[in-house]
């Protein structure tokens, strides 16, 4: 019958419109603007504040013993080609750009 069709068509529709972070593995930044975020969160506050605790111990890295370094490589920070590439084409030279 037409009109199954269309109440068919009409609960497809809806379903699609429907979809958004908060019901399937979509990233809640394809959620429509104006409805609610629910990021799922499972954990407990602990009443902690953010970051390092006070009286954590610091972990720094040991800088490694000299007999492991193979290889130098010295570095000049003034070579322009290292750090930045060079430009050879403007947006005047290109072709199609009038000027």
């Amino acid at each position: 019958c037409i009109i199954d069709e269309l109440m068919n068509r009409l609960a497809h529709a809806k379903a699609l419109l429907s979809i958004d972070g908060s019901n399937t593995g979509l990233p809640t930044s394809k959620t429509p603007p104006g409805k609610k975020k629910r990021i799922p969160n499972t954990r407990e506050k602990s009443g902690k504040p953010k970051g390092g605790q006070p009286g954590h111990e610091k972990h720094e890295l040991e800088k490694p013993d000299e007999s492991v370094i193979t290889d130098v490589i010295e570095h000049d920070s003034d070579e322009e080609d290292f750090c930045a590439p060079v430009v050879t084409e403007t947006a005047s030279s290109r072709p199609g750009n009038v000027t």
